[in-house]
């Protein structure tokens, strides 16, 4: 909930400070680490408000209650989130971060990948939910495909080509990247093959009011043109 707290200065009169309830989507690195209160989005959405005069105060929700949180009035913004028409009370800002999902292979095993069909024949071990958010061609895929697996941890899926337990994984591009510089020198050195199928997503943070939806967006804007939103992505 908004809340506005009221503090004497001396000297002065009042100065007013807005804190804002932002609910996270759990913990997904490098965009959202609950353990240090950072990452892309995070970092993102704390100074685009705090640009705007607002502190924001994070906590963390399964994916699934992020509207729920909204619409409960637990939260006053929430990320992050896909443009839902029918969600008529959530306010939803510019898009704040881009995901790009590509397949990764092991460049020794000289798999070219130029479609989503090329995929059919090879074990693929996809994040949670991929077949919910790559479309209906992947989701056809995915069903057919009796080798196609899903997993959450993000961790145990980077490590599992480098284990050579699958052929193929579908991970945004920056996840993969995350976990693959914390590896050990040696898998680190290992020869990769990124084949960039798919189109970026954008996502959104969704907020309880319209007002505070559009400060959000011009100090998007701003922090575009100062270059401080990407000094952010940089740091990733």
């Amino acid at each position: 909930m908004l809340i506005i707290a009221v503090l004497m200065l001396p000297h002065a009169s009042f100065a007013t400070q807005a804190k804002l309830d932002i609910a996270v989507g759990n913990t997904l690195p490098p965009y959202s680490i609950a353990e240090f209160e950072s990452g892309i989005e995070v970092e993102i959405v704390r100074t685009a408000l705090n640009n705007k005069g607002y502190s924001a105060e994070f906590f963390y929700v399964p994916f699934a209650r992020l509207k729920s949180s909204l619409n409960s009035q637990l939260a006053d913004a929430a990320l992050t989130l896909k443009i839902d028409t029918a969600d008529t009370d959530i306010f939803y800002s510019e898009p704040h971060v881009e995901f790009h999902n590509v397949v990764v292979t092991l460049a020794q095993s000289k798999i070219d990948i130029e479609s989503i069909d090329d995929l059919n024949s090879l074990s693929v071990l996809a994040f949670q939910n991929a077949t919910l958010n790559l479309g209906e061609e992947f989701a056809k895929m995915a069903k057919d495909n009796s080798r196609y697996t899903e997993i959450a941890n993000q961790e145990s899926q980077v490590s599992m080509l480098f284990l050579q337990r699958v052929d193929a994984l579908v991970i945004d591009r920056r996840i993969f990247d995350y976990y693959h510089q914390r590896m050990d020198p040696p898998l680190r050195a290992t020869a990769l093959t990124f084949h960039d199928i798919f189109s970026p997503t954008n996502y959104h943070v969704g907020f309880t009011e319209e007002a505070i939806r559009d400060q959000f967006n011009d100090a998007l804007k701003e922090m575009r043109l100062s270059g401080q939103y990407q000094k952010i992505l940089e740091k990733y």
